[in-house]
């Protein structure tokens, strides 16, 4: 049975939405949005028109960063991929295909459009997976072939993420964290994660063994 097509769209968040279609180009706020998995123009947040599009934009990216709670994550992630294509595109390691400027001269990241395929890269460089970036990280040739398994440096990176996963949220279940470290690390096997990635990330911070892989039994006293 053939496999459906990989994502190529970020689903509609609400019934008041649409999905965003990922084409070829998008901007720079886009493509952050993107990468995270997040929406970039909820319905709830507009008009797109008017203007003070860009500090909406911006305010978007950092929707949840306060939070103490898991969704801080994909708002980190896309704040730190935004800030992260902003400095390629300064030292020419990216070449925007449709660069659109400020009256001061600055870059502007809420219009200028990058290659989509610029993001598929800077996420080859991070030795990250995002889920809605996947279908331009198979290999073209053979989308099914069987991957090496993953090494002690992706292990790492997936024990830091699970890391911060569990700073923002102490009570998380191993079950939860792993489907959140599985948007960003989908070689990692569930054995790797259980055996080595969830227990080296509680060692760390001092948690000790989880009792379930569900959230902790409230005690009674």
């Amino acid at each position: 049975m053939k496999n459906p097509d990989p994502p190529a769209s970020i689903p509609a968040p609400t019934a008041e939405d649409k999905p965003f279609q990922i084409g070829e180009e998008l901007t720079v706020y886009e493509a952050a949005m993107v990468y995270a998995g997040r929406h970039p123009y909820p319905h709830m947040f507009g008009p797109y028109d008017d203007g003070n599009k860009s500090e909406r934009y911006r305010t978007l990216l950092k929707v949840g960063l306060s939070k103490a709670s898991s969704e801080s994550q994909h708002a980190q992630l896309s704040w730190d991929v935004f800030r992260e294509l902003e400095k390629r595109i300064e030292k020419g390691e990216i070449q925007p295909p449709k660069p659109v400027y400020d009256l001061t001269g600055k870059l502007d990241p809420f219009r200028t459009m990058i290659q989509t395929s610029d993001l598929a890269r800077l996420a080859k460089d991070r030795t990250e997976q995002p889920e809605f970036l996947r279908h331009l990280l198979l290999p073209a040739d053979k989308p099914q072939a069987r991957t090496a398994k993953p090494g002690s440096e992706y292990e790492r990176r997936a024990t830091d993420h699970v890391k911060e996963l569990l700073r923002k949220n102490p009570d998380m279940g191993r079950e939860e964290a792993r489907k959140h470290c599985a948007k960003l690390y989908s070689k990692l096997t569930k054995t790797g994660f259980e055996r080595r990635v969830w227990k080296d990330a509680r060692d760390a911070l001092g948690l000790g063994r989880a009792t379930s892989p569900g959230r902790p039994r409230n005690r009674v006293d």
